[in-house]
């Protein structure tokens, strides 16, 4: 069988991230980023890849770094082209996201910091133990997911942009992480341990009302569960089976939810536009889908020649 695997590794090229741009998708490889869509397959290299594994879309604009490595933050201005360094994290970087004009990073599970695209400041916002996710709300705040064995006590804490004042979030479980936003819902996974019983569930939390809800839970835990909201739909990875690799959304307004068929290896990523969901998948291959429906379209590797290869 080696032979085999040596001809797969030799004739196709791995995605290694992936973000939405207008109507189409940007898709990042080891050697250059490309931009493509399901409905012409067209393949457009908008320029080379720096030795970055991940990319944000950012106006006319790529934001490209590398999880777990101190390698410095730059944005890709194609147009020009240029390539800008924004700043180099004081620590391994374990998660990055644009909020606005706002970059948020957690360094290594203790920091948490913002970094400002139009001022470029950089400021640190909070700083812990047992850090998981972090985002910014609508209400001034920074929201983030820890460990409860870490002061204080809870799973969730809001952090006042303005004043630095922490205030811990009514969520009852373990550990928190995967974080999501849209208005004034926070939302995330929570574990919770009750002697030999675990449960994973998806939480709401109302920046408004402070009340929080919840939207799903699951029997077991699943600690490398993501989610990825598109509202109202937030999609996620939890509640596969043994041999099945699940990927649901939730509609968050009616609570019903579409299973998605599979046909490639394990999810690592899902991004959306309006008239596709693309899952990225661990073997560096992609699946397509309509938004809310179950049936896959396509799955795609992209060849070294580069070039989709449909299986």
């Amino acid at each position: 069988t080696s032979p085999l695997v040596t001809l797969t590794e030799d004739l196709y090229e791995k995605i290694l991230d992936m973000a939405p741009v207008g109507e189409d998708f940007y898709f990042l490889t080891k050697t250059a980023l490309l931009q493509s869509s399901y409905n012409t397959g067209a393949i457009n290299r908008i320029g080379d890849n720096p030795g970055k594994t991940q990319l944000i879309s950012y106006g006319s604009s790529v934001i490209l770094w590398s999880k777990g490595t101190r390698q410095p933050v730059q944005l890709f201005d194609y147009a020009a082209p240029k390539l800008t360094t924004l700043y180099t994290p004081r620590a391994a970087l374990q998660s990055l996201r644009r909020m606005g004009t706002l970059l948020v990073d957690i360094e290594s599970g203790v920091s948490v910091n913002a970094f400002d695209l139009e001022s470029g400041e950089f400021r640190q916002l909070y700083t812990g133990a047992g850090l998981q996710d972090a985002l910014l709300a609508n209400d001034g705040a920074a929201y983030v997911a820890k460990s409860d064995a870490t002061n204080p006590p809870a799973p969730l804490i809001r952090v006042d942009m303005g004043t630095g004042e922490t205030t811990p979030v009514p969520v009852a479980g373990n550990v928190a992480f995967g974080l999501s936003a849209h208005e004034n819902g926070v939302y995330g996974i929570c574990v919770q341990e009750s002697g030999e019983a675990k449960r994973t569930f998806i939480f709401k939390f109302d920046t408004e009302t402070k009340q929080t809800g919840t939207a799903a839970v699951f029997n077991g835990e699943y600690a490398d569960a993501f989610t990825y909201l598109y509202y109202p739909a937030l999609y996620t990875n939890i509640g596969q089976t043994v041999g099945q690799h699940t990927i649901r959304s939730i509609n968050l307004s009616d609570n019903k939810n579409v299973i998605f068929n599979r046909s490639a290896s394990m999810p690592s990523k899902i991004s959306r536009n309006a008239e596709r969901t693309v899952i990225l998948n661990r073997d560096g291959s992609i699946s397509w889908y309509e938004p809310g429906r179950p049936n896959v379209l396509a799955d795609w590797y992209l060849t070294k020649a580069g070039q989709w290869f449909e299986f």
